[in-house]
């Protein structure tokens, strides 16, 4: 399998990439290295969460602006499913910054375990999309509803 890199095509991928990097940059700061390492990667963690939140107005704008807003959606419900199903198979800088940090390391010492938040941007791009998805199985229903009907109003 190849890898896939992240871009900024669309606003929700860029909305999912700050969320993923806040997140790592919090469970970072979490284990407590030092006390600098520690306040600074909180720093970046908040950083990356207010980019996080300025993508989501900018995405959620997108979609109302929208001449098929509906198209739009299906497109975030379809990053989301990619995301939940392929994310081990995507680069982004925050996976390459935790595995250069292992390489230095002192014996013994140990990065968290990043578990990405799958529920929280679920929620997230429920919110964006005004679709009820709370958690990874509220998904797949939704995109085949969404597909359907932008099939439908194709046809019209």
């Amino acid at each position: 399998r190849g890898r896939l890199v992240m871009t900024g095509e669309r606003p929700l991928l860029l909305v999912l990439a700050e969320v993923f990097a806040a997140e790592a940059y919090f469970a970072l700061a979490r284990t407590k290295p030092e006390p600098l390492i520690t306040a600074l990667t909180r720093m970046i963690a908040a950083d990356e969460a207010r980019h996080g939140a300025s993508f989501f107005a900018y995405a959620r704008r997108a979609i109302a602006k929208s001449a098929q807003p509906d198209r739009e959606r299906l497109d975030a419900v379809k990053v989301l499913h990619f995301w939940l199903n392929e994310a081990q198979a995507v680069s982004h800088p925050v996976n390459e910054t935790m595995e250069k940090l292992k390489s230095i390391l002192p014996e013994g010492g140990a990065l968290p375990r990043f578990v990405p938040p799958a529920e929280r941007i679920c929620r997230l791009v429920g919110a964006l999309t005004g679709l009820p998805i709370a958690k990874p199985a509220d998904v797949e229903p939704h995109l085949y509803a969404l597909t359907k009907q932008v099939h439908a109003q194709a046809l019209v």
